[in-house]
């Protein structure tokens, strides 16, 4: 019996342009697994890496001395760095049509979105958008909880570490809670904020400053002429 089923579904798979194949695949979800999606994004990551190796693409170099980027990969996301160049383009959308070719996955343009920098000309923004075939312009203020573009003004980029730092200690007045309570929160909760920023950006001294004077006016500080936790 398993040599028959073996010997039928080897004969169904193996006939080109079978009706019952293409049947019995429409019923069949497809499925990529997150070993088979890492393969993937390690072979795409691997073609841009070779492309700006032997100059086909130029990334984007973040000052004299420092590295060239042209992409980084997260779970659900893709960025590519590139000059706004026609070639560097032209070049990415081989790179794209490649890939779906390969791997049988279709780049999605409506959901993808394009960013240019401030020395980029309205004309030379539509031209681009116009060939890489995607025309959403935009970049979200923040990705995964950090701000995708730093001003000169990094105490107005990061207002929003030390007002979320404020919120966390002011936001469980009034709930019951212990003395212990509120020193796990401030351990666990209100130090956790400013450390997974701090891991990829350098915050203000002014900003640093304001952090410690939440944490020291909620263990040293009074409220309502009543002493707090010390």
């Amino acid at each position: 019996m398993r040599e028959v089923a073996a010997s039928y579904y080897a004969n169904l798979f193996s006939i080109e342009g079978s009706e019952a194949a293409e049947l019995l695949l429409q019923h069949i979800d497809s499925l990529v697994s997150e070993e088979m999606n890492a393969k993937l994004t390690a072979g795409f990551s691997a073609v841009l890496k070779n492309a700006q190796r032997i100059g086909d693409i130029k990334g984007a170099s973040f000052g004299s001395t420092g590295p060239t980027v042209t992409h980084l990969l997260f779970a659900d996301d893709s960025i590519v760095f590139l000059e706004g160049s026609e070639s560097n383009l032209e070049v990415l959308k081989t790179i794209l049509h490649d890939y779906e070719v390969a791997s049988g996955q279709k780049v999605n343009m409506q959901k993808s979105s394009i960013f240019f920098g401030k020395g980029s000309t309205e004309e030379n923004r539509e031209h681009l958008k116009e060939i890489i075939g995607i025309q959403s312009e935009a970049l979200s203020e923040k990705y995964l909880g950090l701000p995708t573009v730093v001003g000169s003004s990094k105490e107005g980029t990061f207002k929003y570490v030390r007002e979320s730092a404020k919120g966390k200690v002011t936001g469980c007045k009034g709930q019951g809670m212990s003395k212990k309570a509120h020193e796990v929160l401030v351990k666990s909760v209100l130090q956790s904020i400013p450390t997974f920023i701090m891991s990829c950006f350098q915050l203000p001294k002014k900003l640093c400053g304001n952090l410690t004077s939440i944490s020291s006016n909620f263990w040293w500080g009074e409220a309502n002429g009543e002493k707090k936790v010390h």
